[in-house]
């Protein structure tokens, strides 16, 4: 999770689109929107054996007060673009790939909130160094 918030971070697209230090790991009590947050994440080990390689699912979301869902397509997009199968380097293991499964987009009427969820699957090899 610490990497998936680094590269987003360092993101100058993303970063243009939502603003400096607004992805989050949980739901921020007061940040102005757009912003970013990573989780929740879920794993499985592939396979019987245990200790090899597992699948980790894990669900980013866009947030945008807006009239439009156009900030958080663009917002999505940005993240796809980084993340979707890139090769990031693991300081332990080895990332075998990454890719974006899905993005759904609804909007919350009541508070003129957008939503984009993203769901990320990263396949990790623990017997590689």
């Amino acid at each position: 999770q610490k990497l998936l918030h680094a590269t987003l971070e360092a993101d100058a697209t993303l970063t243009a689109l939502i603003g400096g230090g607004r992805i989050f790991d949980a739901l921020p009590e007061r940040s102005p929107f757009p912003y970013v947050v990573i989780g929740p994440a879920q794993w499985r080990a592939l396979g019987a054996d245990q200790d090899g390689t597992s699948e980790h699912l894990v669900d980013l979301s866009v947030f945008d007060r807006s009239e439009t869902r156009s900030n958080v397509l663009a917002a999505a997009e940005a993240i796809r673009a980084a993340l979707d199968e890139t090769t990031l380097t693991l300081t332990t293991h080895h990332l075998v790939s990454l890719r974006v499964l899905r993005v759904d987009v609804s909007r919350n009427v009541k508070r003129r909130i957008y939503t984009a969820a993203i769901r990320l699957r990263a396949v990790i090899d623990f017997q590689s160094e």
